[in-house]
């Protein structure tokens, strides 16, 4: 009679299970909920990760659960965790659990628990869950600080062992591959961000820092981007040349990205060593053209040079002086006026740098010239023979006398720059002066006479080397 009361009682109790949905009402977690019902991906998109710059132990992927076995595949794997990672699971259990209840106190701490525990041979968290962390809760000092360590240590390839422990396959990875997959990866990440960057309250140079470790994942898939990168990280450097950080961003930024364009890049590295171009090409060869406007001077006995009271003196308006240069030595063919209004002489000269610097060059030179006169005719009418003439010509005669000129160039290169596109040629724009002394003797038609006269001329000129 007991036995048969023990089995009725079993009976009405297996029925009242059954009935009420005992076995099926079993209270699931939202993880283990989400899980069943929101299949994950296999994996996120390459350009949203701050890893894919190369770090190999990040590049890991997340749990999939995309199927009936999938599931029992990620149930097993908690079941089998290692002993010495169980520390580590239960801190990214409570981080999850402080990211969902955004509370970014707990979520630092957590953070630095993981940090401290990490070895050659485990890594507790990834720089992508960091990543993830401090974008959905807004942590963005944070996030500068994981950014600047992680690209400054990106090519440390000793960090880790061959194959490091990586934890994965828990609650916070799926958080972050679930956050990966929303990503539009048509556009930048930065585009994804920058809004609620622009919109925070970080002062001017953590604002501007963020900015270049956000868009630097980009700048060498993007051109625009890149060259972005590149101004942006210019400007900073010089708003703010005391930053802890400018001499790596100079070095490890600013010097691979301007390297991306050739032309950019080789303009750069001419005006870096443009001063040393300009000392090296010192005292070597070139090419000059100079023109004079301003001239004077005077002369000793040439009194009664050319009929006064007939002609006019009439000196050429412009000199002209080309001469080209072989070391230090120098050949000049010259068009100068002389001391003596009127007379102008067209000669070759040899001459040598006697200095040469940055912006001061002398050169001293000596010159055999043919010489000849220029006069136009006097204001006044002229009556020869009763006959009455009006000469309203100018004159010159021939080239037939002798100069013989020791005289002095001052060059002061007030512009030099690279020749077009050269990195090894240049031209200087110079103030140019000359003076000097000759001893000149004509005898034609409209001069005669000889003696020794001073000059000096003012011009602009041009010497290619």
């Amino acid at each position: 009679m007991k036995n048969f009361i023990y089995a009725l009682l079993t009976a009405c109790a297996l029925v009242a299970t059954f009935a009420t949905g005992g076995f099926a009402a079993t209270d699931f977690s939202d993880f283990e909920k989400s899980l069943m019902n929101e299949p994950a991906k296999t994996s996120a998109p390459e350009n949203a990760s701050a890893d894919n710059a190369g770090e190999s132990a990040d590049s890991a992927s997340a749990p999939t659960a995309n199927s009936a076995d999938g599931i029992n595949e990620f149930e097993q794997s908690l079941m089998n965790v290692p002993s010495e990672m169980e520390p580590i699971y239960s801190i990214r259990d409570q981080l999850f659990n402080a990211v969902k209840k955004k509370d970014t106190k707990t979520v630092r701490q957590e953070m630095e628990k993981l940090n401290a525990m990490q070895t050659r041979s485990v890594i507790p968290i990834k720089n992508i869950e960091r990543e993830c962390v401090y974008n959905e809760l807004g942590m963005f000092d944070d996030w500068l600080e994981m950014l600047v360590k992680y690209y400054k240590t990106v090519l440390d390839t000793d960090r880790y062992d061959e194959n490091p422990t990586i934890a994965e396959k828990d609650g916070l990875s799926l958080f972050v591959m679930k956050s990966l997959d929303a990503q539009d990866t048509s556009k930048t990440f930065y585009s994804s961000v920058a809004t609620r960057i622009q919109k925070s309250k970080l002062p001017d140079k953590t604002r501007r820092k963020l900015e270049i470790m956000l868009l630097l994942r980009d700048a060498y898939k993007d051109r625009e981007t890149g060259k972005r990168v590149l101004d942006q990280s210019e400007e900073f450097v010089e708003k703010y040349p005391d930053d802890p950080e400018t001499p790596w961003i100079k070095h490890t930024i600013i010097g691979p990205l301007s390297r991306m364009d050739i032309l950019d890049y080789k303009l750069q590295r001419r005006a870096e060593f443009k001063e040393d171009v300009i000392q090296k090409k010192l005292y070597t060869g070139g090419l000059g053209f100079n023109f004079y406007f301003l001239m004077g001077g005077f002369g000793l006995g040439f009194d009664k040079l050319y009929r006064s009271d007939i002609y006019e003196a009439d000196p050429l308006p412009v000199n002209v002086e080309l001469y080209t240069q072989f070391g230090p030595a120098v050949i000049s063919l010259e068009l100068l006026n002389a001391g003596v209004s009127g007379l102008s002489s067209i000669g070759l000269g040899v001459g040598f740098v006697l200095f040469d610097s940055r912006y001061i060059k002398i050169r001293p030179y000596a010159s055999v010239a043919s010489v000849s006169m220029s006069v136009s005719t006097n204001e006044n009418s002229l009556t020869r023979g009763g006959a009455f003439y009006t000469l309203d010509n100018e004159e010159s005669s021939d080239f037939d006398g002798e100069r013989y000129i020791i005289a002095a160039n001052v060059d002061f290169k007030f512009i030099t720059s690279y020749l077009f596109l050269s990195s090894s040629k240049l031209s200087s724009f110079s103030l140019v002066g000359k003076f000097g002394g000759s001893y000149l003797d004509i005898d034609n038609d409209l001069a005669k006479g000889s003696g020794f006269e001073g000059f000096v001329s003012l011009g602009l000129g041009i010497f290619f080397w």
